[in-house]
């Protein structure tokens, strides 16, 4: 197993993320700590995904959001998080150090009449066990601490019992509703490998 020195976590409010490209960089650490450097062979994409738990929605079990095809994910792929709440963990083959010019790129397919706002969170590995379990920081939003910004803000998908029914949902506030079904998209719209709520 490679020693992967930097992580993400992509939490995202929206439905669709592309991964794009991350700038490079050799610089050296302004630490003592180890840093995993760029060689000939590094990439600027991700090359790790460490789990992905879409929200349910209408691309989850599609070639889009599928555990087998995300698995194998490579530069410039689009994938599908689902509704409100879908994450990935990924991973880079060498460290991406916070200085300018080495930044992170995450595009997304927000359009005119719709926000696919998302989260990310990021990850030096410290311990250099390769695992994304380090601490975790988040980066800042445009979003953040503006009004009607809310943390600690958790929802709970409802396994269907038929492919092709809404996906009943329950917030920590007591709001209830539906990620609702349609006629373009007939498969589950709840993820096929996770068997509980």
């Amino acid at each position: 197993m490679k020693i992967r020195n930097f992580k993400c976590v992509i939490l995202a409010v929206s439905v669709c993320l592309g991964l794009g490209a991350c700038s490079k960089s050799d610089a050296p650490s302004k630490t003592n700590e180890p840093i995993r450097p760029v060689t000939a062979t590094s990439s600027a994409f991700v090359d790790t995904v460490f789990s992905f738990t879409p929200a349910p929605g209408q691309f989850v079990n599609t070639p889009l959001a599928d555990i087998a095809t995300v698995s194998k994910i490579t530069k410039n792929e689009t994938i599908s998080l689902g509704a409100w709440g879908g994450q990935i963990v990924l991973g880079f083959d060498h460290t991406v150090l916070n200085k300018k010019g080495a930044d992170l790129k995450i595009t997304g397919n927000a359009g005119d009449e719709m926000s696919e706002a998302g989260i990310v969170w990021v990850m030096y590995d410290r311990n250099a066990n390769g695992l994304p379990d380090d601490d975790w920081y988040e980066l800042k939003g445009s979003a953040m601490n503006q009004p009607g910004y809310q943390r600690n803000y958790k929802i709970t998908y409802f396994k269907p019992a038929d492919a092709g029914t809404d996906i009943q949902w329950e917030d920590n506030a007591g709001k209830k509703g539906v990620v609702k079904a349609n006629i373009y998209h007939k498969q589950s719209y709840y993820p096929g490998w996770i068997s509980t709520d």
